[in-house]
């Protein structure tokens, strides 16, 4: 699915296993085995996510390297 796992940072935008949305990792907690995260797109107040384990999170968007290089 071009999904992947890792450690979250501070900004990552990332998906929760089994909600809808987009969320941003907001604090890092448990020495990274958990976050809260702020669920993107909704209205304010900011709705936050605590405690969310690590493993549930997913990256759809990996960092874009630049393909090969040519010479």
């Amino acid at each position: 699915m071009g999904e992947i796992r890792r450690k979250p940072g501070i900004g990552d935008q990332v998906q929760i296993t089994g909600f809808l949305g987009e969320f941003e990792a907001v604090q890092i907690r448990q020495h990274g085995l958990a976050v809260d995260l702020k669920h993107l797109g909704l209205p304010k107040p900011d709705y936050i996510e605590r405690d969310i384990p690590t493993s549930e999170l997913i990256y759809p968007n990996p960092h874009r390297t630049l393909g090969p290089l040519r010479h």
